[in-house]
């Protein structure tokens, strides 16, 4: 895009100021199924985001032709889209320094792999899983996906920024069969890493998970002792953090407002918000907003310290912006719960008596975003005696989980990073309510 030529037209058209977000995006993607490549496709994707100051608002538009000849539109686009606007708030773009490219600290091998080797890795993956046990049925499925973006923003206050980002990630879909029961999980691993993917500790790690959920038994309803393993953990540290966004924090939503600086959950909670975590799938210098990121610690031995924001939200609270403006809303970077001191065994060994959660489904109908009242369909396993049973059928976990993390027993050193940004170690709680057998 000829920059200059559209910040000259803008402000000669009557716009305060004018910033342009352009990514170009490329993604490659392939999944196999019995041997064959089922499924290849890859794209080339260039587009621009535009936004404008104009008479007090702010508009915003998203093109994919940049040609000089189509700037009298955008300018004209620009303009009434800001006309809509009726917010009274004051619109402002971020005046930052000049940024370089944000290259990957170390070298990403498999975005330099060949097809062919991409290809070989899942045909290895999809062979050795169907020769783990006599009881896997089916892999349905074996996917490669990688994605690599440039992102340039500019704008008239000086404004100039560029990153790179990659993410490489590894799906599976997984089928097994005893008798009559089948029993499946899908597991999706990030590659986006210096370190060589083990083919054998993952096939043998899916396979077992899978089993483990063969011959299910029901429990009686009731209050168990409960750890939460990282995956189930992340899932809804997920739902939670909209309770950090400044938006609803200025707005009176969420419940963490007015309540800065104070001891709020356990004093073993410690939530991060890491944009330079070493190959962090969301790892960013600077937000979209052109403002550079910070480490921060959001709750700190159980003490609220910030919240998340964005231009909008910092001035509407009168504070500085954190870096976390993305895609026109406020999201974290890297997020995750820090490990804590105990390993998964000896939480068991404390537990003695109660069940483990690895998965939770339906937090977006079972999850109240208001006052983070929960309760979830869950799959796990019954623990007696500090070992592990036998699977558990229809169960359902209720709880809030603001409360929930008033109230942790221990925390594992077990932390693992998930493909949505969310990190977690295992949790073991003293109670949550559990509906099983009636």
């Amino acid at each position: 895009m000829d920059w200059e030529l559209l910040k000259r037209t803008a402000l000669e058209n009557g716009l305060s100021d004018i910033q342009v977000d352009e990514r170009w995006v490329q993604e490659r993607s392939m999944r196999l199924y019995k041997g064959n490549i089922d499924a290849l496709t890859s794209s080339d994707c260039r587009t621009w985001s535009i936004t404008g100051i104009y008479r007090g608002h702010k508009g915003h538009i998203l093109i994919e032709d940049d040609a000089p000849t189509q700037i009298p539109n955008i300018i004209a686009e620009l303009i009434a889209s800001a006309e809509v606007i009726t917010s009274t708030d004051q619109p402002e773009l971020y005046a930052g320094e000049k940024q370089d490219f944000l290259q990957n600290k170390q070298e990403v091998p498999w975005l330099k792999q060949p097809l062919s080797a991409k290809i070989a890795l899942l045909k290895e993956i999809e062979c050795k899983l169907l020769q783990s046990d006599l009881r896997v049925q089916q892999v349905m499925q074996v996917s490669y996906e990688e994605q690599e973006s440039v992102i340039i923003l500019r704008n008239s206050k000086g404004l100039d920024a560029q990153r790179t980002n990659a993410t490489i990630l590894l799906s599976t879909e997984l089928l097994v069969q005893e008798g009559e029961q089948r029993k499946s999980a899908y597991e999706i691993v990030n590659l986006n890493t210096e370190v060589p993917f083990d083919v054998d500790g993952f096939v043998k790690r899916l396979s077992a998970e899978t089993i483990a959920k063969l011959n299910p038994k029901a429990i009686p309803s009731g209050m168990y002792p409960t750890l939460i393993q990282g995956k189930a953990m992340a899932a809804m540290l997920n739902c939670f953090a909209n309770q950090f966004h400044g938006e609803q924090v200025a707005q009176g939503i969420s419940l963490l407002k007015d309540q800065l600086h104070k001891v709020l959950f356990d004093k073993k909670v410690t939530l991060v918000d890491d944009p330079f975590l070493a190959y962090g799938i969301r790892s960013v210098p600077f937000d979209d907003e052109g403002v550079t990121c910070r480490y921060k610690k959001l709750i700190d031995h159980g003490r609220l310290e910030c919240y998340l924001h964005h231009l909008k939200s910092a001035q509407r609270m009168g504070c500085e912006p954190m870096g976390n403006g993305f895609h026109q809303d406020i999201a974290y970077t890297n997020l995750y719960l820090e490990n804590g001191k105990s390993s998964y065994e000896e939480m068991l060994q404390a537990m003695q008596n109660g069940i483990i959660i690895t998965e939770v489904t339906g937090l977006h109908a079972g999850w109240n975003q208001v006052t983070t009242q929960f309760s979830l369909q869950a799959s796990g396993f019954y623990v007696e005696a500090g070992k592990i049973k036998h699977s558990l059928n229809l169960i359902t976990i209720a709880g809030n989980f603001m409360e929930l993390l008033k109230t942790i027993t221990m925390v594992g050193n077990d932390l693992q990073h998930f493909y949505t940004g969310i990190g977690s170690p295992s949790v073991l709680f003293p109670q949550l309510a559990l509906s099983g057998e009636q």
